[in-house]
């Protein structure tokens, strides 16, 4: 988690360190900035893996990887409601960006 605020009040900063925020940004913010922020956070994410995962298949799945498999396997457990919309929500993207992801993921595995 980030937090983007205008405010520079250490009391801010604390609470953001109870929710174990992973950056605290102040406006005006530099596009560098937010960028290396959301890049710390990526790397974590593809760090922390899944540990239901085997660890020699961890090592070759990527962040992306790991979010079309969640959705290919919430389409096989709801084959009748599933739809892009429904499994997009479901590994918290956008339709239009999940579509593309998919795509572009599938394109890399074959």
């Amino acid at each position: 988690m980030v937090i983007l605020t205008g405010y520079k009040h250490f009391d801010y900063a604390r609470q953001a360190i109870r929710y174990k925020v992973h950056d605290f940004l102040l406006k005006p913010i530099k596009y560098e900035e937010l960028t290396a922020a959301m890049l710390r956070i990526k790397d974590l994410l593809e760090k922390s893996g899944d540990p239901s995962m085997d660890p020699a298949d961890e090592a070759n799945s990527t962040y992306h990887q790991k979010l079309i498999a969640m959705a290919k396997e919430y389409v096989q457990n709801n084959l009748c409601d599933a739809s892009l919309e429904t499994t997009a929500v479901y590994v918290h993207l956008s339709p239009g960006y999940f579509s593309k992801l998919f795509h572009k993921i599938q394109f890399f595995l074959h």
